[in-house]
C-alpha cells in the first residue's frame, strides 16, 4: 500500500479470480458461457476515510490475459482455456458505473446508481469510445468485421431465457454493423441493424447489399408479426 496524498491510499495486488463463480452469484445467465479461473493484477484507490463528506470516492482497476479462463460464445469472442485475451475492469464509484474491456473487441457497462445496482446497460462491439447509455434497459452498439447471424441469436437466446418465464424480459435497444456474415444463404455485406421500441411494438430495420426492410413485434401477443421486406 501506498500513500496517494490528502489521506487516500493506492494498494495493489495480485490473485487469481473464479469467473465462472463469480457469474453463477453476480450474472448467471453469463454463466453458460465462461467457465475457469484466471490471475489477475488490481490497483486499488482507496480515498480517506477521516474526511466528513468526502467527495472522493473508490476505485478499482482488474488487468488480466484470461489465460485459464474458456469462452462458449461465438466468434470473434469464443476463447479456448489456453488463449490469450486482455481484459480490464474499471469500477468508479464517483462516477456510478462499472466497465469490462475485452480486448478491441467489446464492452460491457454496467449501472452501480442505487436505482439500478450493477445492472448491464450497455453492450459496445469493437474499440471502445463515446457511448450514450440510455435510462432503461439495454442498449447493443458497434461494429465487427464479420459474425454468425445463426449461432449469435442462440446465443443471445440462452442469455435472454429466464428461470422465471413469467418475468417479461425488455428487448435491447440496437444498432450495429457489420462487414459481412457468415451465411452461405445470405451472403450479404455491408450490413447494418437496428431495433427499438416505437407504437407499442419492437421494430428491427435491416439494410446490407441484399436490400432492405422491417420486423414489427408487437408488444400484444395476440397480434401478428408483420415482415416488411
Amino acid at each position: 500500500m501506498k500513500p496517494a496524498g490528502d489521506g487516500a491510499s493506492n494498494l495493489s495486488f495480485n490473485g487469481l479470480f473464479d469467473l465462472g463463480v463469480y457469474l453463477k452469484q453476480r450474472y448467471p445467465r453469463f454463466s453458460p458461457f465462461f467457465t475457469g479461473v484466471t490471475p489477475i493484477r488490481g490497483e486499488l484507490y482507496l480515498p480517506s476515510f477521516l474526511k466528513k463528506n468526502n467527495p472522493d470516492k473508490l476505485k478499482l482497476k482488474l488487468d488480466s490475459k484470461l489465460i485459464g479462463v474458456k469462452s462458449e460464445l461465438p466468434s470473434p469472442l469464443n476463447k479456448a482455456i489456453d488463449d490469450s485475451l486482455s481484459a480490464v475492469m474499471s469500477f468508479d464509484q464517483n462516477k456510478g458505473d462499472m466497465t469490462w474491456q475485452i480486448a478491441d473487441l467489446l464492452s460491457l457497462h454496467f449501472s452501480i446508481k442505487p436505482e439500478q445496482p450493477f445492472e448491464l446497460n450497455l453492450i459496445k462491439l469493437g474499440e471502445p469510445g463515446q457511448s450514450q447509455i440510455i435510462d432503461e434497459g439495454l442498449k447493443i452498439e458497434g461494429s465487427w468485421k464479420t459474425i454468425d447471424p445463426l449461432l449469435w441469436l442462440g446465443a443471445y437466446k440462452q442469455y435472454s431465457d429466464l428461470d422465471n418465464q413469467t418475468q417479461k424480459v425488455r428487448k435491447p435497444s440496437i444498432d450495429v454493423r457489420f462487414d459481412s456474415i457468415q451465411s452461405p444463404q445470405w451472403p450479404s455485406k455491408n450490413i447494418s441493424i437496428s431495433g427499438d421500441y416505437a407504437d407499442n411494438a419492437y421494430i428491427i430495420k435491416l439494410d446490407s447489399t441484399l436490400g432492405k426492410g422491417s420486423v414489427l413485434v408487437p408488444d400484444d401477443i395476440k397480434l401478428p408479426v408483420t415482415i416488411d421486406m
